[in-house]
C-alpha cells in the first residue's frame, strides 16, 4: 500500500506535510518531510504538473488543502510548495534523469480552496477539472482534457490537443485551441464584455441561455458555421470565433 498526502494549512503558518506509507516485503515503514514558512491566507493558487491530473474544487473552507494523487514516485517526481505574497504555488515535475530528458512524473493534485481563490493552472498531458470558483482562471494544457463545472470570472485558456468542455460564466473570455473540440455553455446571459475563441482544427460549440444578446463575428476556413443565436450589432457582449478547419456552432442552451 502506498499513500502520498500533502496538506497545505493556511492562517499564521503554512505547513506542507508529505507522508509516505509503504508495504514492501511485509515490512511497513513511514517517512515524513515537513516544510514550514510564514504565510498569510492564500488568495491565489498556482499549480503545475507534467502528466498528472489536476482537480480543483471550490469548497466552504478557510484554507487551501491539497492531496497528491496518481503515480507518485520519489525517484521520478519532484514536489515543491511555496507561498509568497498571498500566492500558493504547487508543482509536481519529473526529476532530471539525463541531460536531455526528465523522468515522467504521473502524479497530480486534488485541491480544495475557497470559491474566491484566483487560479493559475498548467499541465503537459494531465487532465484539468475546475469547479465553481468565482475569480476566474488562467489555464494552459498541452494534451489533457479540460472540464469546467461552474467557473466564473475572467478566463484565459490555451489548449493544445485536449478537449475543453463544461459550464462557465465569463464576461472576459479568451481561448486558443489547437486540435481538440471546445464545447462550453454559459450559465447565464452575459450582460457585458467579450469572448474570443481561436481554434486550429477542432470543432467549436458555444451555448448561451435564452435572452442573450451577442454581437457575433464567427468564421471557419474549411468547416461549417451554424449560428442559431444571430447577431445584434448593439449588443453589450461581443463574441469572436475563428476556426481553421473545424466547424463552428452557436446555440441556445
Amino acid at each position: 500500500m502506498v499513500r502520498k498526502t500533502v496538506k497545505i494549512v493556511g492562517g499564521g503558518k503554512m505547513k506542507t506535510i508529505i507522508t509516505i506509507l509503504a508495504m514492501l516485503g511485509g515490512n511497513c515503514f513511514a517517512a515524513e518531510r515537513v516544510v514550514e514558512s510564514e504565510a498569510s491566507k492564500a488568495a491565489a493558487v498556482q499549480v503545475e504538473t507534467g502528466s498528472g491530473r489536476i482537480r480543483l474544487e471550490a469548497a466552504a473552507v478557510d484554507r487551501v488543502t491539497a492531496v497528491v494523487t496518481g503515480e507518485f514516485d520519489e525517484e521520478k517526481c519532484e514536489l515543491t510548495s511555496t507561498e509568497r505574497g498571498g500566492r500558493l504555488t504547487l508543482t509536481l515535475k519529473g526529476r532530471r534523469r539525463y541531460f536531455w530528458a526528465d523522468a515522467d512524473c504521473r502524479a497530480g493534485f486534488d485541491i480544495k480552496a475557497p470559491p474566491a481563490t484566483l487560479l493559475s493552472v498548467k499541465t503537459g498531458s494531465g487532465g484539468v477539472e475546475v469547479g465553481a470558483f468565482t475569480s476566474g482562471a488562467e489555464i494552459t494544457s498541452g494534451a489533457g482534457a479540460v472540464k469546467f463545472d461552474g467557473l466564473s470570472g475572467p478566463v484565459r485558456l490555451a489548449s493544445g490537443a485536449g478537449s475543453v468542455s463544461g459550464r462557465i460564466y465569463s464576461e472576459y473570455f479568451s481561448a486558443m485551441s489547437g486540435a481538440g473540440t471546445l464545447s462550453l455553455d454559459w450559465t447565464k446571459a452575459p450582460v457585458k464584455g467579450e469572448a474570443s475563441v481561436k481554434s486550429g482544427a477542432g470543432a467549436v460549440r458555444l451555448g448561451f441561455p435564452a435572452g442573450s444578446r451577442l454581437k457575433v463575428n464567427c468564421r471557419s476556413g474549411a468547416g461549417s458555421v451554424n449560428n442559431e443565436i444571430g447577431s445584434d450589432p448593439s449588443a453589450p457582449f461581443s463574441l469572436d470565433v475563428k476556426s481553421g478547419a473545424g466547424s463552428v456552432e452557436l446555440r441556445r442552451s
